[in-house]
This record gives C-alpha cells, sequence and structure tokens, in this order.
C-alpha cells in the first residue's frame, strides 16, 4: 500500500470517528448537564484541562516516537531493513519508565493543590491521575504505530475503546456516580485503546518489540531526554495556547461561565480537529519523506497537505458560521449561546492556526524541536497573558483575541520563515499557492457573515439543510482551484481508486 493510500485510509476512518462523536455528543452534553449540573459540569471541563498539564511529564519523549520511528523505516527503506528498531523502543521504554514516577509525584501535587471550592472533582481527578501514572508507559504501542503508518488501524481501537467507555459511562451517570462515572470512562477508554495497540504490535510485528529492556547509562539517556525536552516544553506552549482559556475563565469569571464558552465554541472546537487530522496523520510519512527524498518532493507535499488543510478548514468555518447560533440554541439552550461575535472569534483564531500549523507541522519534520518550543512557549505565553489581561475587560472575547494576538505575533511569522529557509524557497512560494483558494474564501465567508447576523436556522432540519447548502456552496466556489493545484493529481487519483471498489462492489453484489 503505497503512503497516499495509507493516508487516505487513515484520514477516513479519522473522519468517521469524529463524526460518530460528535453524532453522539449532541446527546451527550445536554444529558450530562441534566444528570449532574452546570456547576459539576464545568468542574469537569477544568478537570479535563489539568489532566492536559498532567501530560507535560512526559518530556516529549512519546510524542517523538512516531517520528523517530518513520525516520528509522525510511533509512532503511522498508520495516523489514529496520534492524535498529528494537533497540530504539527498548531505549525508548526505559526513559519511560523512569518518567512515570515523575508523572506520578506530579499528579500528586497537582492533586494537593486543588482550590477548596473545587472539592467534587478531588476524588474523580484523583482517580484519574492515578490510572494516568499506571497506564502512562502503554502509550509507547500506540506512538510506536503511528510511527509506522498504521494510524488506521489506532483509529479503530479508539473508537471501540470510546463505544465500550461511553456506554459504561452513560449507564454510570444514570446510577448516580456522579463525576466518578465520567472519570471511570475515561480510565476505560485508555485501557482498551493501548490493550488493543499492544495486541497488534505483537501479533503483527513481533520482530520490533526488545524481548529485554537493555541497561542504559545516563549518558546514553540525556541526549534523547533533551530531544524529549523541547517536545515536553513545546507541549507547554500548547496548553497555553489552547488550554488555559477554561481555566482563565473559572478563575475570573466563575467555573459556571466556562459552560456558555465551552457550548458556544463546541463546533468549532470539535470541527477544529478535522483538518489538524490531515496533518497528524501526514507527520510520518513526511518524516520518512525527510530521510529519503528531494527537498523538492517534499515541498510538493507541503504545498499539497496545506491546500488539502485549509479546504477543509475554510468549509468548516462557513458552515459553523452560518449554523452555529441555531445549534447551540436547539443543542443546550438560548442561555448557553453566548452570541455571534464570541463564535465568530473563534473561528478566526481558528483558521488563522490552521494555517499555521500547514507550516509548523513542516518545520517539525525537519527536526526543530529546539526553535519550535521556544516559538510555541512565546506564543503560549503572548496567548495566556493576552487572555489573563481581556478576560476581565472584555468577558467571554478575551480568550480567542489573546489567541489571535499570539499567533500572528509568533508563531505565523516564524513558521513561514523557517520552512521556507530549509525548503529554499521564499515565502511567496509557500503562502502564493492558497491565493487562488484565498480570495474565494474571503468572499463566501462575507456573505455569510451578513446573512448570520440577519437570520439563523431554528430547527434542526434548517439546521441539517443549511450546513449542506453552505456546504455544496463552499466546494462549487472553492474545489475548482484546489483540483488544477498541485493536490489535484492526489485527489484524482483517489477518487478514481474509490470508483474503482465501488464498481468491484457492484459486480461482486451481481454475481
Amino acid at each position: 500500500m503505497t503512503r497516499t493510500r495509507r493516508f487516505v485510509s487513515s484520514a477516513i476512518l479519522g473522519y468517521t470517528q469524529q463524526a460518530t462523536i460528535i453524532l453522539f455528543g449532541l446527546w451527550l452534553t445536554p444529558f450530562l448537564l441534566s444528570h449532574l449540573g452546570e456547576h459539576a459540569y464545568g468542574l469537569w471541563l477544568v478537570g479535563l484541562q489539568i489532566l492536559s498539564y498532567l501530560m507535560l511529564a512526559d518530556f516529549g519523549i512519546v510524542a517523538l516516537l512516531p517520528r523517530t520511528v518513520a525516520y528509522a523505516v525510511g533509512r532503511a527503506g522498508s520495516i523489514e531493513a529496520a534492524t535498529d528498531l528494537p533497540s530504539i523502543l527498548g531505549e525508548t521504554a526505559v526513559v519511560v519508565l523512569c518518567q512515570t514516577v515523575l508523572v506520578g509525584l506530579a499528579a500528586g501535587v497537582i492533586w494537593i493543590l486543588l482550590p477548596r471550592d473545587w472539592s467534587a472533582l478531588r476524588g474523580p481527578i484523583g482517580l484519574v491521575m492515578a490510572g494516568v501514572t499506571l497506564l502512562f508507559p502503554c502509550r509507547i504501542f500506540g506512538a510506536v504505530l503511528e510511527g509506522l503508518q498504521e494510524q488506521a488501524f489506532v483509529i479503530r481501537a479508539n473508537m471501540l475503546a470510546w463505544g465500550i467507555s461511553t456506554t459504561i459511562n452513560v449507564a454510570a451517570v444514570l446510577a448516580g456516580w456522579g463525576l466518578y462515572a465520567l472519570a471511570i470512562g475515561w480510565l476505560l477508554s485508555q485501557m482498551f485503546s493501548a490493550a488493543a495497540c499492544a495486541f497488534r504490535l505483537r501479533k503483527h510485528f513481533p520482530g520490533l518489540l526488545p524481548r529485554q529492556l537493555p541497561a542504559m547509562r545516563p549518558s546514553e539517556a540525556i541526549p534523547q531526554l533533551g530531544r524529549g525536552f523541547w517536545i515536553s516544553a513545546n507541549q507547554v506552549g500548547q496548553v497555553l495556547m489552547a488550554g488555559s482559556d477554561i481555566l482563565i475563565i473559572s478563575k475570573i469569571l466563575g467555573p459556571a461561565f466556562a459552560v456558555p464558552y465551552s457550548c458556544t465554541g463546541k463546533l468549532a472546537n470539535v470541527l477544529a480537529n478535522q483538518p489538524q487530522l490531515l496533518m497528524h496523520l501526514a507527520v510520518p510519512a513526511l518524516s520518512e519523506l525527510k530521510a529519503g527524498a528531494s527537498k523538492e518532493r517534499v515541498y510538493q507535499v507541503c504545498i499539497s497537505l496545506s491546500q488539502g488543510m485549509m479546504l477543509v478548514s475554510g468549509m468548516a468555518f462557513c458552515v459553523i458560521l452560518l449554523v452555529n447560533g441555531g445549534f447551540v440554541r436547539w443543542w443546550v439552550g438560548v442561555e448557553r449561546y453566548a452570541g455571534l461575535n464570541l463564535a465568530a472569534l473563534i473561528l478566526v483564531q481558528m483558521i488563522i492556526r490552521h494555517f499555521t500549523l500547514c507550516f509548523i507541522y513542516g518545520v517539525f519534520c525537519f527536526g526543530y524541536e529546539r526553535r519550535l518550543a521556544v516559538v510555541a512557549l512565546l506564543d503560549g505565553l503572548v496567548t495566556a497573558g493576552a487572555t489573563l489581561a481581556l478576560t476581565p475587560w472584555l468577558g467571554l472575547i478575551g480568550p480567542p483575541i489573546g489567541s489571535i494576538t499570539g499567533v500572528c505575533l509568533v508563531s505565523l511569522p516564524f513558521s513561514l520563515n523557517t520552512l521556507a529557509r530549509e525548503l529554499e524557497v521564499s515565502v511567496a512560494c509557500l503562502v502564493s499557492p492558497l491565493w487562488p483558494w484565498f480570495w474565494r474564501f474571503a468572499l463566501l465567508s462575507g456573505g455569510f457573515v451578513l446573512i448570520a447576523k440577519n437570520w439563523e436556522p431554528r430547527t434542526i432540519i434548517q439546521i441539517a439543510a443549511t450546513a449542506l447548502v453552505v456546504a455544496v456552496v463552499y466546494l462549487a466556489v472553492a474545489v475548482r482551484p484546489i483540483m488544477q493545484s498541485a493536490l489535484g493529481p492526489y485527489l484524482t487519483q483517489e477518487v478514481a481508486h474509490l470508483q474503482r471498489l465501488f464498481r468491484a462492489t457492484r459486480l461482486t453484489r451481481v454475481k
């Protein structure tokens, strides 16, 4: 199977997973609000962001593993020829086991420092933190599969784990277990996913797993920790960028204000993962290309991925802009919709972040951990600082304005200049292929803003019909320049492949 075919297969499964979660979430969030209450649910949202801080104890070792595995396969030419993989995985496992102790200590410190008025959260979040510590080394299995471009299996395993844990989750909430029900469901999903990935590795790639862990000297572990430290520092920046808004709102305005903020941005936050999924799935392939292909080839792939990502991001922007108000009112009630201004600002920061990510992923695959870490930290500090300064003054629109400030001042200029220099092209060569899409998107989004100010769908049928019409109009206007770009041949090839599969399926049914 080619890299493109594996990528497309993983993307289809990833989008199927996201669609399933979105559809079920339409029911789950009102269900939790009605059974737990707004204050308790707000505390759980805060608890999830606290978990993101706990995972910073990883020091980036597991996050770096998919790229390390992809590099080894790219250098050797195939998985079978990559004979150094068992030793790489053994050394990584030793470091991760040592880190598990740090994770446990960090969990204890965070739990002790929880505010007293969050007493309802202490027990459930303590249970989750204990589970995170015990399961911490098991994340290696999924990371190795991603590096081998087995993302399709990882996504299937996560879907199954999510289905099982959510079913148990709902049953436990109905039984009156409160926030403990959410904690148990979260832990079960992590356990099932890790077990499935471990089974896949042992069955299909038995030679990759080391039979025994190597004895590592501190001098051998320090370089790996050094590389991972910069990934961890990058994650600190990511948490400050995307994981501080709920905490700041809860601290300044109160936990109850986190609920309308979260509900208003729910569609944007969920659909924002769709374009990001394309780039995340492409990281192993890009890393493999970097190790064994020319810069011209890497440039073509980067441009194609950025065009695909912005095509999807622009469609999400236009659809959410027009349906978000009616959706939130229908979904959780008018009192939990914070208005068009907040929704529009969240969408603006979403699409600017997506545009920046197009180039950041390319920079990451060229090995710029240190610079990316410094930039992410600066971006995170500017974002969090601006959010802290603006939220008391502007209220709920402070966090998205703070995020826009951070990305425009720090991450965007750095990613453009660094990738252009690495690929030996100008910044204009990176940006100009997106111009045919951009001006069409600007005209469409401007028109949809005018419509959203004067009208919004009310019923679920109107919401669905509006989303469909907006998507069709957007694609009719935006797809043609994309098909004529560097991405066009990839899309044409995959559409032809899907048509052949469909014809083969029909012939099989007829026989």
